[in-house]
């Protein structure tokens, strides 16, 4: 079905007897007044000349002064086939994506993009979500903010009240004879709250890489996998990581999909202070823009004394002295502490409600005092947002926090992967327990044991506890006695 779009404002008179190609999508003005702009319309379907149906209410907007009249209405008029790229639309509740998936049940994704509909392609709200008229008229309302987040759920077939984020991803890693395949399963509302999953695995099994597939075919960006239905709802994947050797793509200036990379890497290698700085710069003004300055002070507050937090505040937010924050020469932040500052800033400025989250090994550079606090930041921003996580690691500490069907157990067999749950219940578990059951540490002999069994064939139990000043851990000095018992039998 070939659409146009008419837009007709009310004080040009009568657009019925004007319009004279059908169908046709009617935009029909409204006066009101959203600080200085008039950007909202009723939208009207018609097949004929009565033949009309109303959909709901829309806004349009412009991110350019130029297409705006000196009373603040656009200058949109006549019959067009699509939107510029400076225009944006968005319906005003979930009613208007009901209404518009009823009437255009196959035609809907083709009519949306010409129409550059916010909801239905997530990805474009990174261009405007800093100019004003996005915050003062786009999303001035609750019920449009709601539209905004659940429009493109009600498209995909979930319902308004409908927001099953579940999948299972698919991928080829490396020489790997089989795809790895993971399910994952959220349950924000359940007793549990699980809005994270983890993937934890040795070395070798391919987190990594299908953290990085999952994100380029989340965000729409390549076809690095498939989902085994279809892709979940998300609005918008924010990739996390301080390590040098991680896999996820840095994106392009000027890309047009819904993915954001907050790490230590630019195309060149790995960012200077110079772009540190910048990166600190534009975060910190989208910070400030969403209203979340106490927010981000909240979240750091897990892991800085509120001294330094404070003065970090002051550099960043009022001094602007972005580069001194990235030198790190004036603070002392430990390693930890600076890439703990640097990614938190960069998730809280470019995260957004409905968004997935992929942290890979966020205990690199980190004390375990600092990994036990990962889970408690990162689900304060989960609740913020409305959003979801996928965490790769190889930490026990950070599976403390987490139910079992919580975890992606990442294992292989020669070069296929063995993919699944645990075995047992993560919560709550001794980290011992759970090293040695993940990792199989316990198959191994400690280097301690090795050197013990050595030192008792050549002293005797005295000497040897001398050597470490009578002060022998007392696993160590009960595997030190067995050893003489050992011999002696």
């Amino acid at each position: 079905m070939d659409i146009k779009f008419s837009y007709w404002p009310k004080f040009k008179g009568n657009a019925d007897s004007t319009i004279k190609q059908f169908p046709v999508l009617e935009f029909v003005q409204d006066n009101w007044d959203d600080y200085g702009s008039k950007n909202l319309y009723t939208l009207w379907f018609r097949k004929g000349e009565s033949d009309k149906e109303k959909i709901g209410q829309i806004k349009v907007i412009s991110s350019e002064d130029s297409n705006y009249d000196e009373r603040g209405f656009l200058k949109l008029d006549g019959v067009l086939d699509s939107f510029d790229h400076c225009y944006y639309s968005l319906g005003q509740d979930v009613e208007f994506y009901v209404s518009f998936l009823k009437l255009f049940p196959d035609e809907f994704q083709d009519i949306l993009t010409k129409l550059r509909d916010v909801s239905f392609n997530g990805s474009l709200v990174d261009q405007i979500e800093d100019i004003e008229r996005y915050r003062r008229s786009l999303i001035r309302y609750s019920e449009a903010e709601q539209a905004l987040h659940k429009g493109y759920s009600i498209l995909c077939g979930n319902g308004p009240a409908s927001e099953n984020y579940n999948f299972e991803f698919s991928c080829e890693i490396g020489k790997s004879k089989l795809n790895h395949v993971a399910y994952f399963s959220f349950d924000k509302d359940g007793p549990l709250n699980r809005s994270i999953n983890v993937i934890i695995g040795e070395n070798g099994t391919g987190k990594t890489q299908f953290m990085a597939n999952l994100a380029m075919a989340m965000s729409g960006e390549d076809e690095c996998g498939e989902f085994t239905r279809k892709r979940p709802p998300f609005t918008k994947v924010v990739a996390l990581s301080y390590s040098a050797f991680d896999e996820f793509k840095v994106p392009n200036k000027g890309r047009n999909f819904s993915y954001s990379y907050c790490g230590i890497r630019d195309k060149q290698g790995i960012i200077s202070e110079k772009t540190m700085s910048n990166l600190y710069r534009v975060a910190c003004n989208k910070i400030s823009s969403k209203g979340a300055v106490y927010f981000w002070k909240k979240v750091l507050s897990e892991v800085l004394p509120l001294n330094v937090l404070e003065y970090i505040h002051e550099e960043l937010f009022i001094n602007e002295n972005y580069i001194d924050v990235a030198k790190n020469g004036k603070i002392g932040l430990s390693s930890g502490q600076g890439m703990l500052l640097y990614t938190f800033t960069n998730l809280i400025a470019n995260v957004r409600k409905g968004s997935l989250i992929l942290f890979d090994e966020p205990e690199v550079h980190l004390h375990p005092s600092a990994i036990s606090k990962i889970i408690k930041m990162i689900d304060m921003v989960l609740e913020r947002y409305e959003s979801y996580a996928i965490i790769a690691t190889h930490s026990p500490i950070l599976l403390q926090d987490m139910p079992s069907s919580s975890v992606v157990l990442f294992q292989r067999d020669g070069d296929s992967p063995l993919i699944g749950r645990l075995g047992f219940e993560s919560f709550g578990e001794n980290v011992t327990n759970i090293t040695n059951s993940v990792f199989k540490v316990s198959e191994n002999t400690p280097q301690y044991k090795v050197l013990l069994k050595n030192l008792s064939r050549q002293h005797s139990f005295d000497e040897v506890i001398g050597f470490f000043d009578g002060r022998l851990s007392f696993n160590g000095e009960i595997y030190l006695k067995g050893c003489y018992s050992d011999e002696a039998n």
